[in-house]
């Protein structure tokens, strides 16, 4: 009997083993993968999201709230920065105002050559800023918000946004949660071990379609735009002149109708971009009582402008061949003329085409 009952407690003392060793690998699997997503901190300009930081966090001291100088690369109505590290300076500025940091003295000078002391502070080898300081200097309004799966989101407002900002984030969400996949996976290791070259698909196996997103221009073809998408059941984004909403405004009721993206352009020759898009969202509002933020203009007219979700215009025209080799932030293709071939491209090279929206992760 001595004999069984001691088999009996060694087998439940491995039967618990097991499972502690189980649960271990299971919470380190588990806080692997949140341990990725906590890396994220997103900054929003208005109703976008142009930049995710990885490794660096808002940083709350006795004088307030701190963040990475990095966080101005998203460019916050207009505020771009300028930082060397060897010379200990940091310039914040606009076409109009500037700040220039002098991080040995805890100094800052504005455009007029006015000096006042502020404190900036290091973490983790990066600068951080006063956000108070930066974004009152330079008329920004700012929140910040956590998303549902907890990363911090640091929204700057220029009195052009459309949401709240419990309405931003909830439109934010999936492009959120989309970019925390897409770091969750480039932090996991491959199953591919270094060295070896990875398992070609077999022939018969279904491959993943590369995502590419629709622009149609040039209202005169966007009547058979709307039935070749209706007939494929797909959507797209449509980006309207002033003129060409105000000659036809019924074709932005149909758009909209269809539950298709609306956004705005001008011409190439524009001598005033910021303007005529104004011009050209009061001729939209006119018609169906909304307004967007969303504007497809080129390069060097996006430098222009401020208070919208630029996307930035392709030079020269791009095949889907094209399309589907660059990275996603670059996957946009404009149509200007009939779709329908457009459409038999994608679907020949393995291409998706997805809804263009003010959340997408395009450029």
């Amino acid at each position: 009997m001595g004999k069984n009952h001691g088999k009996g407690r060694g087998t439940v003392k491995k039967r618990l083993l097991a499972c502690v060793l189980a649960l271990a690998l299971l919470l380190g699997l588990t806080t692997g993968a949140a341990g990725a997503a906590d890396d994220l901190f997103f900054v929003a300009v208005n109703d976008s999201i142009p930049l995710t930081i990885v490794g660096a966090k808002p940083h709350y001291a006795a004088t307030g709230l701190y963040v990475p100088y990095t966080v101005f690369d998203a460019a916050p109505g207009g505020v771009a920065q300028a930082y060397n590290a060897s010379e200990q300076t940091l310039v914040l500025f606009t076409r109009a105002k500037r700040l220039v940091f002098d991080i040995g003295k805890d100094q800052m000078t504005d455009e007029n050559g006015s000096t006042s002391s502020v404190l900036t502070i290091y973490k983790s080898g990066l600068l951080y800023v006063p956000l108070a300081v930066c974004a009152g200097y330079f008329g920004l309004s700012y929140s910040m918000l956590t998303s549902q799966s907890g990363c911090p989101v640091l929204r700057f407002t220029t009195g052009s946004e459309i949401y709240d900002d419990d309405m931003f984030l909830q439109k934010a969400e999936n492009l959120i949660a989309y970019r925390i996949q897409t770091h969750e996976q480039e932090q996991t290791p491959g199953s591919t071990q270094p060295g070896t070259r990875p398992q070609t698909p077999q022939e018969d196996e279904p491959q993943e379609l590369v995502p590419v997103y629709l622009a149609v221009t040039n209202a005169a073809q966007m009547a058979d735009a709307l039935d070749t998408l209706q007939a494929k059941d797909l959507h797209a984004a449509f980006f309207l002149t002033a003129a060409e909403l105000e000659a036809d405004p019924l074709l932005a009721c149909r758009i909209l109708a269809a539950g298709h993206t609306l956004g705005l352009t001008v011409t190439e020759d524009e001598p005033d971009v910021q303007q005529a898009l104004h011009a050209a969202n009061d001729a939209l509002g006119a018609v169906v009582h909304t307004k967007t933020v969303l504007a497809l203009l080129t390069a060097e007219q996006a430098q222009t402008v401020e208070g919208f979700r630029v996307f930035t215009r392709p030079e020269g025209e791009t095949s889907a061949q094209e399309a589907i080799q660059k990275s996603e932030a670059q996957r946009l293709l404009v149509c200007a003329d009939e779709l329908a071939g457009t459409l038999d491209d994608l679907d020949y090279v393995g291409a998706s085409p997805q809804l263009l929206r003010e959340t997408s992760p395009i450029a």
